[in-house]
C-alpha cells in the first residue's frame, strides 16, 4: 500500500480519532480560532483572548515553539535562532520516475535519501518564519552536490517553495508544573531533521497517555538524546563532533515511546516504594511476598488461619548442637545443659492472601534454648530457637523465605491427616516416604494456656544461618552472603492468636534416612534427622508406649571425681538404646575428665510396679538385644553399666556411701549385682 504523500494525512487521521464519538474516554472538543493568552498551572484553567476561561483537571502545553504555556514553567525560556535555515518543497513522484537522472531515488517506497554536507549557508536570510524561497538561490547554496541532487532540486515547484530559519532553546529543568504539563516543541524544540518535531511530540502524548493516570512526569531521556544529535547533525564540522550517524539513527527509528515510558513509569513507581523487596527476577520489579505486596504494601493476614501440631522431645545437647553451622562461632545452649530440647512442629497454612487465599504446609527442627554471640567488638546476643532445616510444600514461600528471611528451606511432600482424636502426617519426596509423625488422644484444652508460635513454644524468635554461595568456577566455595539471621516474633504483624487447642496423651515419630537413589536431594539431610537420639516424648499426659523411665546414676572412684556426676528423671527409647546411651554418656562425662582406669558405673533404676503401675500394665521393661548390648559396651569403652532396682532412697544412701568411703569400688559392685535386673 503507498504511503501518504504528506503529514497532513497524518494530522487528518489524528484529528479524526480526537473528535469521532467512538472509542475509548469523552471525544475533544476543537475550539478553532481561540488564541490562549494565560495559563493558570495551580488552578488548571486557560484564558482565551476573547476572555472565556476554561477549566480541567490537567493542561498540557502543546502550542508550539513560541509556548504561552512555557512562560508558566521557569525560567521563562525563549527560542532563538541557531544561524542556519532550511529549504523546503514538494516534487510529485512522477517527476522523479519520468527522468532518467532522478528515477533511481524513487525505486522503493518508504525510502528517505540524506546528502551531509558542511556549511551550507544562506546569508542575509529573512528572519521570519516559512517565508517564501527562490530555487535560484536553493540551486546556488547546493551547487557543489552532485548532478542528480541538483536536477532533484531544480524539479522543486517555486509555488511550495519555503525557506525556515531554524530556531533551538536550550534545555529546560522541568516540563511540569501544578497541573500543568509541556508536550513537543513547547517542551523541546528540535531542528527539523527527521521529522523529530511532530515525532517527539507525538511521543510526549504516548508517554502522557501511559502515566496520566497517576500525574507521574514523563522522562526526559529521549528528546534530550534526539535534540544533541540534530544540533551536531547541523553544525558545520561533522568530522570534529565525531558524530556516529549509524548510532543516532539506530537510536532515534528504534525507539518506542509506548514501550519506554511504560517502562520509566514503572521504575518511577518502584523509585516511591518504602522497604522495597528487591529478589532475583529484578527486570520485573520488587517481588510480591507474605509481608508485603508488589507495591511494597504490608499484608492483610487478619483472615489467614493456621493450625500447628508439635512434638516436643528430649535429646542429647551433643547431637542437636552438631547441627549448629559448622566451623561458625557465637552457636551455643544457653544454659550449661548435657542434654536439650528440640521439637518437629508441622504448621499447616490456609487463606493467605499473598496466595490468592490458599495456603501450604511445612514441618522443622526447632532445637530450643539456643544464644548466639556476634564474634566482633559488640559481642551481642540473641537467644531463641535454632532452626536447622524446614521443609515446605510450595515453591513460593521457599523462595521468598530463603531470600528474605535467610531461612534454610527445601521441598517435601507434607500429608496431613486429622481424625477425631488423632493427627497423623507423612513427609515424604517423590513418592519416597522418609517421616511420619503421630499425635494420639487429642483432647481440647484451653487455649488461653499455651503461648506457642511457629516452632511449638513460647520462644522468643527463630535463629537460623544465611549462606549463599558466590557464583562463578572460580569461586566455588567461596560465600557470598554468611552469617546468622534472627526474626523476632514479637515484631510479626499481625501477631497469631491460638483459637482452639488440643493436648495430646501420646507421640510418636519415626524418620527413615532411605538410601541416596530414595531421595537424591535430601539424604544426607533427612539421614542427620533419622539419628537424633530421642530420650523422651515430652507431654503432659501419658507417654508414649515406646518409652521407659528410668534414673540415670554415675558412679566413679577415679581420683578428683566425686559421684554421682549426674541424676534425674530421664526416658529411654530401648528401639534406639544403642545411640541413646552413646550419647548419654559422651553429654554427662566430658572427654578430657574422663577416667581411663577406673570404671565408671552407669547405673539406671528403673521403677518398680508398685511406684508405676502403668508401667507395669506395659509388660515391665524391654529387653535390649545382645547386640545392642555389645554395642553399648563398646562405645562406653567398656565400663561397666547396671540395671538396678533399688528404691530412691536405697539408691541416695549408696550414693553417700560412696562419698564418704564406706564403699570400695568392689563392695559397690558387689551391692549392683545384687540388686541387678540387667547387665550390660
Amino acid at each position: 500500500m503507498p504511503l501518504p504523500p504528506h503529514r497532513i494525512h497524518l494530522h487528518k487521521a489524528l484529528k479524526r480519532a480526537a473528535i469521532a464519538p467512538t472509542g475509548k474516554g469523552r471525544p475533544c472538543k476543537l475550539l478553532t480560532a481561540s488564541k490562549v493568552v494565560a495559563v493558570d498551572e495551580t488552578e488548571g484553567s486557560l484564558t482565551l483572548e476573547n476572555g472565556e476561561t476554561i477549566r480541567g483537571d490537567v493542561i498540557v502545553g502543546a502550542d508550539g515553539v513560541h509556548s504561552v504555556a512555557r512562560t508558566r514553567i521557569p525560567p521563562d525560556a525563549k527560542p532563538c535562532s541557531c544561524g542556519k535555515s532550511a529549504f523546503r518543497f514538494l516534487i510529485p513522484r512522477e517527476a522523479f520516475k519520468s527522468d532518467p537522472a532522478t528515477a533511481h531515488m524513487v525505486d522503493d517506497l518508504g525510502e528517505v535519501k540524506i546528502w551531509y554536507a558542511e556549511d551550507r549557508r544562506i546569508l542575509n536570510a529573512v528572519s521570519d518564519w516559512n517565508n517564501v524561497a527562490s530555487l535560484e538561490a536553493m540551486l546556488k547554496v547546493f551547487g557543489g552536490f552532485e548532478p542528480s541532487v541538483l536536477v532533484m532540486i531544480s524539479k522543486a515547484d517555486p509555488e511550495t517553495l519555503k525557506i525556515w530559519t531554524l530556531l533551538d532553546m536550550e534545555e529546560i529543568p522541568a516540563w511540569n508544573k501544578g497541573r500543568l504539563a509541556l508536550i513537543g516543541d513547547a517542551a523541546h524544540p528540535f531542528l527539523p531533521h527527521h521529522g523529530q518535531g511532530a515525532g517527539a511530540a507525538i511521543e510526549d502524548a504516548a508517554a502522557l497517555a501511559t502515566v496520566l493516570p497517576l500525574g507521574t512526569p514523563v522522562t526526559e531521556t529521549q528528546p534530550t538524546k534526539i535534540k544533541t544529535s540534530s544540533r551536531l547533525i547541523g553544525s558545520d564540522n561533522l568530522h570534529k563532533n565525531n558524530l556516529d550517524m549509524s548510532q543516532f539513527t539506530a537510536y532515534n527509528f528504534g525507539h518506542d515511546e509506548f514501550d519506554d515510558s511504560a517502562q520509566r513509569f514503572r521504575e518511577y513507581q518502584w523509585s516511591k516504594i518504602p522497604n522495597k523487596y528487591w529478589r532475583m527476577q529484578l527486570a520485573f520489579g520488587p517481588m510480591p511476598g507474605p509481608r508485603q505486596n508488589h507495591y511494597g504494601f504490608p499484608r492483610d493476614g487478619t483472615q489467614s488461619t493456621f493450625i500447628t501440631a508439635s512434638i516436643r522431645f528430649k535429646a542429647s545437647k551433643t547431637a542437636l548442637q552438631n547441627l549448629f553451622p559448622p566451623g561458625r562461632s557465637g552457636y551455643k545452649f544457653t544454659t550449661p545443659v548435657t542434654i536439650a530440647y528440640a521439637s518437629f512442629s508441622q504448621t499447616t497454612l490456609n487463606k493467605m492472601q499473598w496466595l490468592g487465599g490458599s495456603g501450604y504446609n511445612h514441618i522443622g527442627l526447632y532445637i530450643h534454648g539456643v544464644q548466639y554471640t556476634k564474634p566482633d567488638e559488640d559481642s551481642t546476643s540473641v537467644s531463641g530457637t535454632y532452626m536447622p532445616i524446614l521443609f515446605e510444600s510450595l515453591t513460593d514461600p521457599i523462595v521468598s523465605g530463603r531470600e528474605e528471611l535467610g531461612m534454610p528451606k527445601l521441598y517435601s511432600a507434607i500429608d496431613v491427616h486429622r481424625r477425631t482424636q488423632s493427627y497423623h502426617i507423612r513427609t515424604s519426596w517423590q513418592g519416597a516416604t522418609w517421616g511420619s509423625f503421630h499425635l494420639s488422644g487429642l483432647h481440647e484444652s484451653d487455649p488461653a494456656t499455651s503461648t506457642g508460635s511457629i516452632s511449638g513454644e513460647a520462644d522468643d524468635g527463630i535463629l537460623v544461618h544465611r549462606y549463599i554461595p558466590a557464583t562463578g568456577r572460580k569461586n566455588k566455595g567461596l560465600a557470598e552472603a554468611d552469617y546468622a539471621c534472627f526474626d523476632r516474633f514479637a515484631e510479626a504483624e499481625p501477631k497469631p492468636r491460638a483459637e482452639r487447642l488440643w493436648v495430646a496423651e501420646s507421640a510418636r515419630f519415626e524418620i527413615d534416612g532411605l538410601v541416596w537413589d530414595q531421595l537424591p536431594t535430601l539424604h544426607h539431610v533427612v539421614g542427620r534427622l533419622a539419628e537424633l537420639p530421642v530420650y523422651e516424648i515430652w507431654g503432659r499426659k501419658s507417654q508414649s508406649s515406646n518409652c521407659l523411665h528410668f534414673t540415670l546414676w554415675f558412679l566413679t572412684f577415679a581420683p578428683g571425681w566425686s559421684g554421682p556426676l549426674h541424676s534425674g528423671s530421664e526416658i529411654l527409647d530401648h528401639r534406639k538404646a544403642t545411640n541413646s546411651l552413646s550419647f548419654f554418656f559422651a553429654d554427662f562425662l566430658p572427654a578430657h575428665r574422663r577416667p581411663t582406669k577406673q570404671p565408671v558405673y552407669l547405673i539406671f533404676r528403673f521403677p518398680s510396679p508398685e511406684e508405676s503401675p502403668d508401667r507395669a500394665a506395659e509388660g515391665g521393661m524391654p529387653q535390649i538385644r545382645a547386640s545392642q548390648r555389645r554395642a553399648i559396651r563398646f562405645r562406653l569403652q567398656k565400663n561397666i553399666a547396671y540395671a538396678a532396682r533399688l528404691s530412691e532412697t536405697e539408691m541416695e544412701s549408696a550414693v553417700e556411701r560412696c562419698r564418704q568411703g564406706e564403699f570400695s569400688p568392689q563392695t559397690m559392685q558387689n551391692y549392683l549385682h545384687t540388686n541387678m535386673l540387667l547387665a550390660i
